[in-house]
């Protein structure tokens, strides 16, 4: 009996002092969906509940072929995010964490499959082809069609500052992942609004406005209220693409942001701070 204790003892304390593992659902990108050649960033994030700390590496795949091995340190009862970048294809993947020591022993090993959206461009409407040429119309069409918004993700201004100390990277990057997801859903409706501008546009130009009728008397005012309405949607159509522009470029965005935080921080500190 007493051989057999020792036996059970020899077999769990090995796993009890390596007990550093996996979150629950410990798996997750910085955008889903997911969208094929756009570059993402997976997480993972591990914990030690062990009272030592924990030093080895965390080797994550996608279908099998090794994307990083980044290193993780993880004091007793603490727990760290670690992260790779990755551009997917369209599809199903499944993407592995394995934990190991520094010894290449293997603590734990986790799987998660994610779908990746195919990113094939919106086809060409060539049916709005107007006979004759229109000034407005050139403008229009000056302003650009309306494609998909496909939102840039925050990954290489992480990977900047993640350079600089990982400490700070592992607190901002909920915060970029929460921004990038906004950016995403205002992009959606931008783009909704500049394709009806641009329908506005394309309506204004073939046919006058409704309520004016086809009469000598009022040709005039047909006109110049088909005209008005043709510039007003043009230049709706232009600020659209201007603010869509904006928004699914990390690299215009995140700067933008950067000035109107810190103006609205001078403006506060101008109004509030107490006169000397």
């Amino acid at each position: 009996m007493k051989k057999f204790v020792v036996g059970v003892l020899m077999f769990v304390l090995p796993w009890v002092a390596s007990a550093a593992g996996f979150a629950q659902s410990p798996i997750f990108l910085s955008k889903t969906p997911a969208v094929e050649g756009q570059r993402v960033r997976v997480y993972t994030i591990v914990s030690n509940d062990t009272s030592a700390p924990f030093t080895g590496i965390v080797i994550m795949a996608v279908d099998g072929i090794k994307l990083g091995s980044p290193a993780a340190t993880i004091a007793a009862g603490a727990a760290q995010t670690v992260s790779v970048n990755w551009t997917p294809t369209a599809g199903t993947h499944t993407i592995s964490a394995q934990l190991t020591n520094n010894d290449g022993t293997s603590v734990q090993q986790v799987s998660q499959d994610f779908t990746v959206a195919s990113n094939e461009p919106a086809p060409t409407n060539t049916s709005n082809s107007l006979s004759g040429t229109n000034a407005f119309g050139n403008a229009a069409a000056a302003a650009g069609s309306v494609g998909s918004a496909h939102v840039e993700p925050s990954t290489d201004i992480q990977d900047s500052i993640k350079s600089f100390s990982p400490a700070t990277e592992n607190v901002v990057a909920p915060v970029f992942n929460a921004i990038d997801t906004g950016r995403a859903a205002a992009a959606t409706q931008i783009q909704k609004a500049a394709q009806w501008s641009k329908d506005q546009t394309n309506t204004s130009i073939k046919s006058p406005v409704s309520g004016f009728v086809k009469t000598p008397d009022t040709k005039t005012q047909n006109k110049v209220a088909t005209g008005f309405w043709s510039v007003l949607a043009t230049g709706m159509l232009w600020i659209f693409n201007a603010l869509l522009f904006i928004i699914t470029n990390a690299g215009v965005f995140y700067p933008v942001l950067a000035i109107l935080i810190a103006y609205i921080l001078w403006r506060c500190w101008k109004r509030y701070r107490r006169p000397y």
